[in-house]
């Protein structure tokens, strides 16, 4: 399950806004703004989201 915490890291970490993410994904800017606020979503975008987040992993801390 994605929250709204893991795409905000995800914007963070490929330094994105959130009309790129949204490119990304398919979606638009207000889908992301309402998801990192905490809204519901799922289906495609949510399949998305997690193979992006993927494919983009927070880097280990030493």
């Amino acid at each position: 399950m994605v929250t709204p915490k893991d795409v905000k890291a995800l914007r963070a970490r490929k330094d994105w806004s959130t009309y790129d993410l949204a490119n990304e994904v398919g979606c638009n800017q207000s889908t992301i703004s309402r998801i990192e606020a905490g809204g519901k979503f799922g289906g495609v975008i949510e399949k998305s989201l997690v193979r992006l987040i993927a494919a983009h992993p927070e880097k280990e801390r030493a």
